[in-house]
């Protein structure tokens, strides 16, 4: 089973690279490793617009909890 599996692995491998699909295929494995972490410049961004809006009761509450996750981020790097 295991020897099947590699096998087919290899000829997917094979035809990614007939197509020209690996280097898209990467290149959007990559994309979506970026999209999963927020960077500095990224929470700096929703910080400041976060500061800007206006919050009623348990609003507040998801807000500083936020706040103070993202302050942890840019204060970090």
């Amino acid at each position: 089973m295991k020897k099947s599996g590699f096998i087919v692995k290899k000829i997917v491998n094979k035809l990614y690279r007939i197509m020209g699909l690996k280097d898209k295929v990467l290149q959007k494995a990559a994309v979506k490793k970026e999209a999963e972490e927020i960077t500095h410049a990224d929470a700096a961004f929703i910080i400041s617009k976060l500061r800007k809006a206006s919050y009623i009761g348990t609003e507040f509450e998801q807000f500083y909890t936020v706040m103070a996750k993202l302050t942890n981020i840019v204060e970090q790097k």
